[in-house]
C-alpha cells in the first residue's frame, strides 16, 4: 500500500510540473510571436525607407544627368 501511495505521489507531482512546463512553454511561444511579429514590422518599415532612398538615388542621378547634358 505505501509503494502505490508514493507513486501516486510522485504521479502527482510530475503531472503538476508537466503543467506548469506547459504554461512556461505557451508564454514563451507567445513572446516568441510577439518578437517575430516586431521584426517583421521592423523589417517592412526598413525595406520602406530602403525603397525611398533608392528612389531619391535614383531621382538624384538622373538630375544630375540632366544638368550635365544641358552643361
Amino acid at each position: 500500500m505505501i509503494l502505490k501511495d508514493e507513486k501516486d505521489l510522485k504521479i502527482r507531482e510530475l503531472t503538476t510540473e508537466l503543467h506548469r512546463e506547459k504554461k512556461k512553454s505557451a508564454a514563451y511561444q507567445q513572446q516568441l510571436q510577439l518578437v517575430l511579429k516586431y521584426v517583421e514590422e521592423y523589417t517592412q518599415r526598413l525595406s520602406l525607407k530602403v525603397e525611398v532612398v533608392e528612389n531619391n538615388m535614383t531621382e538624384l542621378e538622373s538630375e544630375e544627368q540632366d544638368s550635365a547634358q544641358s552643361d
